[in-house]
């Protein structure tokens, strides 16, 4: 995954946590996951495993695909 790749899932993942409300901590709780490596996603330092992607779009109640919508 290119840079610019990271951003966009980096956004997206920023923008759903955000209109939920959530802190990055309650998320990454939620998710199942420790709050620096949910940090790193949302910075675009580290991509998510399948495993952790389907969790989140779990989590936000949206499909696997909202998550890496536009890259």
């Amino acid at each position: 995954m290119n840079k610019l790749q990271k951003q966009r899932l980096a956004s997206n993942v920023r923008k759903l946590r955000e209109s939920r409300d959530m802190s990055g901590r309650e998320a990454a709780a939620e998710a199942g996951i420790s709050q620096p490596m949910w940090s790193q996603i949302e910075t675009g330092a580290r991509v998510p495993s399948l495993e952790t992607a389907l969790a989140m779009a779990d989590m936000f109640g949206v499909p696997l695909s909202r998550i890496f919508r536009g890259l």
